[in-house]
């Protein structure tokens, strides 16, 4: 068994392993549950989600739904199973799943609040298409040097690590950026199945403003565990800081280098990814630090 695990919540996005079936039939007992309410709630036939044929959700609100059913219940296994950190982080839209987690929200809201975001910014910017691509193997600086061609039609939404960031911005220029990032010598540059400019200056203060009027029907509570905000890397412990990072949680870059760094010096020195996929632990080989990074496949390494 491991000590102290700190839970980290992954964002939508990701490819699904085939592990994740295997994890829920053997350590949830509950999972059917989670998988019916969240079909209640959307009229969706979620059930027990097959993911044999199909690992790559290509739809993308379906996916933004599914990562957080799983991490629901993974959260509850690690809570059941797992003596946890008294920190937890989510990146990008996994902030749903740790503020579930920390149980700030309810599971219904956490559906219901990604539902609202996605249906507000999708109607906001309708005029334009938007996509968001990954960029492998360069610096910060070099991927600056690239998107000032671009006149901030497309920027850095997301730093993973030194050499690892999320690009956002109008379609046809993020398509322009990825050649170029090709050119540059990047060693790998692939367009997400995502069309919403998440965590960019492209969502608007009307969408914040209408997104902010919804979170204040949201019930939220204190949580029980302290969140590392991955906007800023502050500590959200309060129903106010809540509302607040859920709101700049759209449109605002987010640093999840600066927020694992933050983590590490908090002594949290084993992280578990809850969450479908392995896209966490794949950054996190090029984070400093010492610290072990567990996911649904060692989940036997860390259980009590």
């Amino acid at each position: 068994m491991v000590d102290k695990i700190c839970s980290l919540f992954p964002a939508f996005g990701n490819e699904f392993t085939g592990s994740e079936n295997q994890f829920i039939l053997e350590f949830s007992s509950n999972a059917k549950e989670f998988f019916l309410e969240a079909s209640v709630i959307l009229k969706i036939d979620f059930e027990l989600f097959n993911l044999t044929n199909e690992n790559v959700i290509k739809d993308e609100l379906t996916a933004q739904y599914l990562t957080y059913v799983y991490s629901s219940i993974i959260s509850k296994v690690l809570k059941h199973h797992v003596k946890l950190s008294p920190y937890c982080a989510g990146y990008s839209m996994g902030l749903y799943s740790a503020l579930f987690h920390s149980e700030a929200i309810s599971f219904q809201d956490g559906i219901l609040l990604i539902q609202k975001a996605f249906e507000l910014i999708n109607n906001d910017l309708k005029k334009l298409k938007y996509g968001m691509a990954s960029v492998v193997g360069l610096d910060i600086n070099d991927v600056d040097k690239i998107l000032k061609k671009f006149e901030k039609k497309v920027l850095v939404a997301n730093i993973n690590n030194k050499t690892s960031f999320v690009i956002s911005g109008v379609s046809e220029y993020i398509k322009k950026a990825v050649e170029l990032f090709k050119k540059e010598g990047a060693l790998s540059v692939k367009e997400l199945p995502i069309s919403t400019p998440y965590h960019t200056q492209f969502v608007t203060s009307a969408t914040k403003n209408k997104f902010k009027d919804f979170i204040k029907k949201i019930k939220i509570k204190k949580p029980i565990f302290k969140i590392v905000s991955c906007l800023d890397q502050r500590i959200i412990n309060s129903k106010e800081e809540i509302s607040l990072e859920l709101v700049n949680n759209l449109s605002k870059k987010q640093d999840w280098h600066s927020t694992m760094i933050k983590l590490i010096n908090l002594k949290n020195d084993s992280f578990f990814e809850a969450g479908p996929g392995k896209s966490l632990a794949k950054i996190s080989r090029f984070i400093d630090g010492e610290f072990k990074f567990y996911t649904i496949k060692e989940i036997n390494e860390v259980i009590a």
